[in-house]
Formats: C-alpha cells, sequence, structure tokens
C-alpha cells in the first residue's frame, strides 16, 4: 500500500495548517515538529469513492493523515505545504479544503510540480538515491531501473519524456512523477517524510517546471 501527498507553495502564519488540521478527525499518533518542518497526525473516517479490489484500502473505514509544513523556502520565501494520506481521492480532496482555508486568509497557494532532471542529480546524495526512470512517448512508458550515476546512462537514447523518478530513501522508497504528486511507501516514517521532501524540494527547486 502506498502513501499519496500532494503540496503547494504558499505563505501560511505557521499555526494555519495545524489548525485546519485540528478541525480534521481526531488526534492520531506521530505527530512531530523538527528542524526540516512539522507534521499533524489525524485520524478520521473516511469513504472512498475511487477504491477498488485493485487497492490494497478498504472502501470506508478509519485512516490516519498527515497535514505537512516543510521548510523548504523557496527564492520568492514560500513554504511547502501538503497533505499525505493512504489514498489518492482523500489526499486531493483534504488539499482542496486546505487550499480554500489559505485563500480565504488571503495566501496565495501555487500547485507543486517538482521537477524531475535535478532530482536524478541526488544519485551523489548519501540518504536519497534515484533507482529508476519513468519514460513517456505515445502512450508507450518504458520503465529504466539501475543504481546511481548509470541510471542516466541506461536511459539515454531512449525516446519519451521523463514522467517519473523513484528515490530510494532511508526506510523505503519515494516516486515523483511529473503530473505532481510525491508517492510514499507505506514504510516511511514521518520524520522520514519530512526529510526527503525537504531534499526534493531543495533539489528539485519546486517553481521549475517538470522535467526542467
Amino acid at each position: 500500500m502506498f502513501l499519496y501527498s500532494s503540496w503547494v507553495l504558499t505563505l501560511p502564519r505557521n499555526e494555519m495548517v495545524s489548525a485546519f488540521a485540528a478541525e480534521i478527525g481526531a488526534a492520531g499518533p506521530g505527530s512531530l515538529a523538527d528542524p526540516d518542518g512539522a507534521m499533524t497526525v489525524r485520524e478520521l473516517d473516511y469513504r472512498d469513492p475511487d477504491s477498488s479490489p485493485w487497492v490494497d484500502l478498504p472502501r470506508e473505514g478509519t485512516c490516519r493523515v498527515g497535514f505537512v509544513d516543510v521548510d523548504a523556502r523557496d527564492a520568492f520565501g514560500s513554504r511547502l505545504v501538503g497533505v499525505v494520506s493512504p489514498s489518492a481521492a482523500l489526499t486531493d480532496h483534504l488539499l482542496g479544503d486546505l487550499v480554500a482555508v489559505l485563500q480565504d486568509a488571503d495566501a496565495e497557494a501555487e500547485p507543486v510540480v517538482f521537477a524531475l532532471g535535478p532530482l536524478l542529480e541526488l544519485a551523489r546524495a548519501d540518504a536519497v538515491h534515484p533507482t529508476s526512470i519513468r519514460l513517456g512517448d505515445a502512450g508507450i512508458r518504458f520503465l529504466v531501473q539501475s543504481d546511481g550515476p548509470a541510471l542516466l546512462e541506461a536511459a539515454a537514447g531512449l525516446p519519451g519524456d521523463r514522467v517519473g523518478v523513484t528515490l530510494r530513501v532511508d526506510d523505503g522508497r519515494a516516486t515523483v512523477s511529473a503530473e505532481g504528486p510525491v508517492i510514499f511507501t507505506d514504510a516511511v516514517r514521518p520524520v522520514t517524510i519530512l526529510a526527503t521532501i525537504g531534499s526534493i524540494a531543495t533539489s528539485a527547486r519546486s517553481r521549475l517546471p517538470a522535467g526542467a
């Protein structure tokens, strides 16, 4: 099962995200704050209209959701704010509600599409390593798998645009797509989510277009 996350750049007051989260469900374990940012964990009942037998998640039930405020400022001073949940539909719904609250408070919220090219430079990092690239060309998808600098060499010359990059982190893997969402495996702990998103945002310079 995956954890899905979506992100916006915004200039909220620090308490806005946690105040919004406090209105959702009940307090859940794992909330934290560290130099990389803060995550407020909540438990809530949900109903996912997009669930199916192919998804390892009941159509209805109780799940944990994280509301994240990452200290990964861009050149304009914006912060990276997002929602993490085990359902893509639930993530999009909650982020939409959070964005509405931010906009009501005159805090502009710009959807984030992470640039994939700079993420491949993380091959030199100690904690985060690219392990695969997804290429798309006229409806055909290619998956190229390798490790470190050899990954770029393996993908060189193949047709298609980069549509996804998978990164290995300490507790699992994170897949960043050109459409925006970052998908984490359920092995990733909240503290690792914060650190990984901080690394991704710093490397991708989140205001750049996808594939830059």
